[in-house]
């Protein structure tokens, strides 16, 4: 299941690059399959939470954060727990801060997207590497 999200994560980071957008069907599409594997405890937790920081963070600088993003966020935090949805969080602006700072940005629209998908990806590497051991 984790492996098509992953690929539906991929098509939504690279239109998310051209166009600055993220498609309502690509995440209907996670949230279907995010459906088999629900925690919702943690979901409702994460949506309050993501919402929140949408929230205070437009209130400081405008549009620097998408409403796609924060979807995206929180359709993906429905498979995970409250840890993972909140490292999910932290390792998306990680990333996006070290890409601002590499490429020198100093006003500018960047993809969320792609650091949402990487935060994904190091989260189900590390899982599996639990399982693992």
């Amino acid at each position: 299941m984790n492996f098509i999200i992953v690929f539906i994560l991929v098509k939504i980071s690279i239109y998310d690059i051209l166009s600055y957008k993220i498609k309502n069907n690509d995440i209907y599409t996670i949230l279907i399959l995010s459906l088999f594997n629900v925690n919702i405890y943690s979901f409702i937790i994460n949506s309050i939470f993501i919402f929140l920081l949408y929230k205070i963070n437009n209130f400081f600088s405008k549009n620097s954060f998408g409403y796609g993003d924060v979807k995206l966020i929180s359709v993906l935090s429905l498979a995970l727990n409250h840890y993972e949805a909140f490292f999910l969080i932290c390792i998306s602006f990680l990333l996006s801060c070290i890409y601002i700072l590499i490429k020198k940005i100093k006003k500018g629209k960047i993809a969320f997207a792609p650091f949402i998908m990487f935060a994904y990806l190091f989260i189900l590497i590390k899982k599996c590497c639990s399982y693992i051991s």
